[in-house]
C-alpha cells in the first residue's frame, strides 16, 4: 500500500518451542501486531489527508480555472467578432472604391469617344498668313486619307482607343 517494500531484518528469529510457545512470545507477537496496526492506521491517515488536500486543490482550482478559461473564451470571441466586423467594413470600403474606379474608367472611355468624334468632325483650320503657308496649303493633298502623316496619326489614335476600351472592358469583368 505504501509503495515501500516491507522491512526485513537479517536477525534470526528466536527458536519456538514445540509446545505452543511461552507467554512472552505471545505478548511480543501481540505487541508487534499492535505496532503493525498502528503503522497501517497512520499510513491510511496520511493517504486520506493527501486525498483531501488534492481534492481541495483540484476542486478549487478547477472552478477558478474554468471561470478564467470562460472569461478568456469570451474575450477571444469578442475579439474575433471585432476582427470580422472590421474585415467586413474594409471589404465594403474596397468594393465601393472598386465600383467608383470602374465608373471612372467608363467615364474615361466615353470622354475618349467624344473627343475622338469631335476631332473627326472638326473642320481643319486653314491659316494662310504668310506666303510659305499658302504654298504649303496648296501642296497639301485634297483628300485627307492620302496624307501619310494623317493616316499614321489616325492609326495610332484608333489603336490607343481600342486599348483603352479593351482595358476598361477587361477590368469591368473582374
Amino acid at each position: 500500500m505504501t509503495g515501500k517494500p516491507p522491512q526485513t531484518t537479517n536477525e534470526p528469529e528466536p527458536p519456538r518451542s514445540k509446545r505452543g510457545g511461552s507467554r512472552s512470545d505471545a505478548s511480543a507477537v501481540a505487541q508487534g501486531l499492535d505496532q503493525f496496526r498502528d503503522a497501517i492506521l497512520a499510513r491510511l491517515a496520511e493517504i486520506e489527508s493527501m486525498a483531501l488536500d488534492l481534492t481541495a486543490l483540484l476542486g478549487g482550482d478547477s472552478s477558478e480555472k474554468e471561470i478564467a478559461l470562460r472569461e478568456r473564451i469570451a474575450a477571444l470571441e469578442a475579439a474575433s467578432a471585432r476582427l470580422q466586423a472590421e474585415s467586413k467594413r474594409k471589404e465594403q470600403e474596397w468594393q465601393a472604391i472598386l465600383k467608383k474606379l470602374d465608373q471612372d474608367r467608363v467615364l474615361l472611355a466615353e470622354a475618349w469617344d467624344r473627343l475622338e468624334q469631335q476631332q473627326v468632325e472638326a473642320p481643319v483650320p486653314q491659316v494662310a498668313t504668310s506666303p510659305t503657308t499658302v504654298t504649303a496649303a496648296r501642296r497639301a493633298p485634297t483628300d485627307e486619307g492620302d496624307d501619310p502623316v494623317t493616316r499614321a496619326v489616325l492609326w495610332q489614335f484608333q489603336a490607343l482607343k481600342s486599348d483603352v476600351r479593351r482595358n476598361a472592358k477587361g477590368r469591368n469583368g473582374r
